[in-house]
């Protein structure tokens, strides 16, 4: 590449300037500010989160508090999930948290 530089600028020049053709084409293939992709999983993804859990968009935050002897009945799971959502409301970046 070295001894034909030039040939080989050139040919990079072409191709950019071939593939900019197709770049006003890209704004219609690509879609929303998330960049969708019409009939793409995470598209559906975001369509069933958005559907089941109360309008919820895949942009909200989630917390997940799991525990594997706990239950949701327990209190100091209770105690956790409360401690945790005290946290996010204390948040002012986040929006309201809802109740589990």
């Amino acid at each position: 590449m070295a001894a034909h530089r030039w040939p080989v600028i050139a040919a990079w020049v072409v191709l950019a300037g071939a593939l900019g053709v197709f770049a006003p084409r890209l704004e219609h293939a690509l879609s929303g500010a998330m960049w969708e992709v019409n009939g793409s999983d995470s598209l559906a993804a975001r369509q069933v989160i958005e559907r089941e859990f109360g309008g919820l968009s895949s942009q909200s935050a989630v917390v997940v508090s799991w525990s594997d002897s706990a239950t949701v009945d327990d209190a100091a799971f209770a105690e956790k999930v409360a401690s945790a959502q005290a946290v996010l409301a204390a948040e002012p970046a986040l929006g309201p948290v809802l109740p589990p």
